[in-house]
């Protein structure tokens, strides 16, 4: 795990506590039991680096997805419109990257939902996390009139001279998955 996930979880538990929710989350390392599938997830981190993001994007019916290009560089992937959104870093040391905000019932018990923040890189993956918070009003209310979930893509610059671990992210894109 990377600085930017490892910021991704901190900024989870920070968004929980906020809204009166508990922020302890439960790590599980390795593959989870049957039992704790089966429970409402908080899934943080790219498929390179959380087997489970891994399953659940290709088990779920996203169309943003995050893969490698031709250069072996990950990216993500918009598959309905067929575009690449490739995180970049200038010499002056500004990052701009990726990520994915998804909220789907659970494949694993229907009655449960996931939630995944994923990026391209970490960086994306923290992007994700603190939108689902700015954003969390919104979000809900999409939630609540979508029963097949929905997906976002999130963009994220952050100035290489910052010592803040983002400067502005943003939804690019909000859309339903199809079922």
């Amino acid at each position: 795990m990377g600085r930017g996930d490892h910021d991704a979880v901190v900024e989870v538990q920070a968004g929980l506590a906020r809204i009166g929710l508990s922020s302890t989350l439960p790590e599980v390392v390795g593959n989870p039991s049957d039992k704790e599938l089966k429970k409402n997830l908080i899934v943080i981190g790219g498929p390179d680096v959380n087997e489970l993001t891994y399953t659940l994007l290709d088990r779920l019916p996203v169309k943003l997805i995050i893969t490698r290009n031709a250069d072996g560089r990950d990216i993500v992937r918009d598959l309905v419109h067929n575009h690449d959104y490739e995180p970049t870093v200038e010499d002056n040391g500004k990052v701009r990257d990726y990520g994915i905000l998804v909220r789907a019932p659970s494949p694993y018990d229907r009655t449960k939902h996931v939630l995944i923040l994923a990026g391209a890189h970490g960086f994306g993956s923290m992007a994700a996390a603190v939108v689902a918070f700015q954003e969390e009003g919104s979000l809900q209310r999409k939630a609540s009139i979508s029963a097949v979930g929905f997906e976002c893509l999130i963009y994220i610059e952050r100035d290489g001279t910052q010592e803040d671990s983002y400067q502005d992210s943003s939804i690019v894109m909000t859309r339903e998955l199809f079922s």
